[in-house]
């Protein structure tokens, strides 16, 4: 008997665009591109994750655009920074 493998869960473009502007990077980055979280910290360690995160306190966030941007879904995105009320994006 063989033991069922788990297919990473992915969210859709549509998904991703009704997120928050700015989101929690671990889980969302899972999520996206479906990998396990101690993938995740590997990548963050190495500087390698597809997008750019930014911390905050102990809490290390995700811009929803810079997802969609990764992502080739970008379009009339806006700028998530002026969403989320910052006045200017900050960048990693």
């Amino acid at each position: 008997m063989t033991a069922a493998v788990e297919e990473p869960v992915t969210l859709t473009p549509e998904e991703i665009r009704a997120l928050p502007a700015v989101t929690p990077a671990e889980s969302t980055i899972c999520a996206v591109w479906g990998i396990k979280p101690s993938l995740y910290y590997k990548l963050l360690r190495a500087n390698q994750l597809p997008v750019p995160t930014h911390q905050l306190g102990r809490k290390r966030l995700v811009y929803r655009s810079d997802i969609l941007s990764a992502l080739g879904e970008d379009g009339a995105e806006q700028s998530d920074s002026a969403e989320a009320g910052t006045g200017e994006q900050v960048r990693a």
